[in-house]
């Protein structure tokens, strides 16, 4: 029995555990940067031509970031497949062109070396790159002279100047480098050229529609000095983190909440293991009320064993979580900061916290119900005691698991129903 109860709560327990991990690490940890929580996508908006776009063009960036008042800085990128031609084997890269500012923004240093400078940002400046962390080990065997060595990528020899700490993966965890755009005039000119991913940080105290406000106040501005690309055009500022993340936040929430009622219904397939077996030591329990121990001993007793249980399902569990955590990485992996999921203090104090709420749920009736005995019935009858009423606890803790797993399977059927009439 005991091993069927623990086994029981470790794959319960194990698997809200691992979708907690996935929760903790995309919704609820703050993005990895200073402050991150001033962190803005901004964003072009037409509101005659009911058109958004995440794309901004570079001269509107640097106009609305010398006229705001309200961000600290504006910086944008765009993506660029380049080839690595430097060692004997080429390889393709994750390029990055970014505009000036870009590491101030996001606030985030070089953890070897620095990153660009005002010079190397301007056309016609040194030819120079930023590489990941990751890069850095596999292409460039984490060499720790790398700062100053050459890069031919796209065939320009460039000179590494910074390798960022590991946890900086912006705009994507796949970017390998990072070159600065280096805008010549004549694009800097071209108004309708929107290619640039922007991003913002507002100043202490300032809040998203403050800032809004001022960007719409600045493009009116612009709209009447450029009317034929600017007017009617405006800006949208939206948390960064909800920009990254925000489209995966109902369905996570919506599988944490399944694997929880999955967990009750365990839980009350374990209460009902341990109701038979707290039945079966009735005749043990009147027999220890019989020679003066009491009733709070006796629950004390039994809700001890159930935590012993559940604490032991939970270390199983933590097992389970590893092992699911591994399975969502490779599984999930198109999941937003998927891969800052870990196996942290976090997790724990939360598998241990399901232990022991999950101790209250199946151990608390059959724990009350063995108290519950009369000791000379209990005795007369060797144990037979009480017949109707354990029956009715288990017709309710079994039309309770009945009910739970109806709500999974409609809700299941919901989701297959609304993925398979989802529009291409």
């Amino acid at each position: 029995m005991a091993a069927a109860v623990v086994a029981t709560l470790a794959l319960g327990i194990g698997a809200n555990s691992a979708i907690f991990s996935a929760v903790d690490a995309v919704l609820l940890k703050p993005l990895p940067y200073p402050d991150a929580d001033r962190l803005v996508a901004v964003y072009e908006l037409n509101q005659g031509l009911k058109q958004a776009t995440q794309l901004v063009a570079p001269v509107r960036l640097e106009s609305w970031n010398a006229a705001s008042h309200t961000l600290a800085g504006l910086a944008g990128c765009y993506f660029e497949n380049q080839t690595d031609t430097t060692g004997a084997q080429p390889e393709r890269v994750a390029a990055m062109r970014i505009s000036p500012r870009f590491f101030s923004v996001l606030g985030v240093g070089a953890a070897r070396g620095r990153t660009p400078t005002a010079d190397e940002d301007r056309f016609g400046g040194p030819a120079v790159v930023v590489v990941s962390d990751g890069f850095w080990r596999r292409r460039l065997d984490a060499d720790s002279r790398a700062v100053g060595r050459t890069l031919i990528v796209g065939g320009v020899s460039r000179t590494i100047v910074g390798i960022m700490p590991p946890s900086f993966r912006y705009p994507t965890a796949t970017t390998d480098i990072w070159i600065p755009a280096q805008m010549p005039a004549g694009l800097m000119r071209e108004r309708r050229a929107r290619f640039y991913t922007a991003v913002g940080r507002l100043r202490p105290g300032v809040t998203i529609e403050q800032a809004q406000a001022d960007l719409a106040s600045i493009q009116a501005r612009l709209g009447e000095e450029f009317p034929e690309t600017d007017k009617g055009w405006s800006a949208s500022l939206v948390p960064l983190k909800e920009e990254q993340v925000g489209g995966a936040r109902g369905s996570l929430w919506l599988l944490l909440a399944a694997v929880a009622l999955l967990l009750l219904a365990a839980c009350g397939n374990v209460a009902c293991l341990l109701l038979a077996d707290a039945t079966r030591r009735e005749h043990e329990i009147a027999v220890r009320f019989a020679i003066g121990a009491s009733r709070a001993a006796v629950i004390r007793q039994l809700l001890t064993e159930g935590a012993v249980l559940a604490m032991t399902g939970a270390l199983v569990g933590l097992v389970v979580a590893h092992w699911g955590a591994s399975a969502l990485r490779q599984l999930a992996n198109e999941l937003p900061r998927i891969d800052e999921l870990r196996m942290d203090a976090r997790l724990v104090l939360f598998t241990m916290a399901l232990g022991a709420a999950t101790t209250v749920v199946f151990a608390a009736a059959p724990a009350m119900h063995a108290a519950r005995v009369d000791p000379g019935e209990a005795l007369s009858r060797g144990g037979r005691a009480q017949t109707a009423g354990r029956r009715l606890l288990q017709r309710t803790l079994v039309s309770g698991q009945i009910a739970l797993a109806v709500v999974l399977l409609v809700g299941a059927g919901l989701l297959i129903r609304r993925d398979s009439i989802r529009p291409a």
